[in-house]
């Protein structure tokens, strides 16, 4: 995050990735793969301090999360998503992940702790991150993380997902340990 020198806001302008071709448009993976980069996107900029994300052109056809004649887009819900999980909140950094996933954590206004995961191959990720951890997908589509022992199992691929419930203080610990690793 960069230090502040005056009262000014931060305000980032963050475009949806174009939409492609007519014949890649439906595929699943063409989907995971904008929404993966629009959603770095959105994170790349909430990490660096913007207190407003600014989609510039939200109605049109290349690259808006509704087309111009008021249609939704594939890029709505991961937007939708990413705003419901992330706005309002603070980047409280990242952890150490037993299987080395990219994560990003932050303190929402309610007091909820949220994880932004992913990793390039898919893996599962397996440790405790508190009593009533639930999974959201970029559709917004909410499960119970899966429960192995006392510890919760998250399967992790190269699509972000977002994890909350995670307990504060059990977080923060995990977050310190990072400094203590590298030492």
């Amino acid at each position: 995050k960069l230090p502040r020198g005056n009262s000014a806001q931060r305000w980032v302008i963050v475009e949806p990735p174009r939409i492609p071709a007519e014949s890649d448009k439906n595929s699943e993976s063409a989907f995971e793969a904008r929404a993966t980069e629009f959603v770095q996107r959105l994170l790349a900029a909430k990490v660096s301090g913007a207190e407003a994300i600014i989609v510039p052109r939200p109605f049109n056809d290349e690259n808006g999360l509704m087309r111009a004649n008021g249609m939704p887009t594939d890029m709505l819900l991961p937007w939708r998503t990413t705003a419901t999980m992330l706005g309002g909140g603070q980047f409280l950094g990242q952890m150490q992940l037993p299987s080395g996933s990219e994560n990003r954590i932050f303190l929402r206004g309610d007091g909820q702790v949220v994880m932004v995961v992913w990793n390039h191959d898919p893996t599962r990720e397996t440790l405790y991150l508190g009593d009533h951890v639930q999974i959201i997908d970029l559709l917004g589509r909410a499960q119970d993380a899966s429960r192995r022992g006392h510890e919760q199992e998250i399967v992790v691929g190269p699509t972000p997902i977002f994890v909350v419930g995670l307990h504060e203080a059990v977080t923060r610990w995990r977050m310190s340990e990072i400094g203590r690793a590298s030492c």
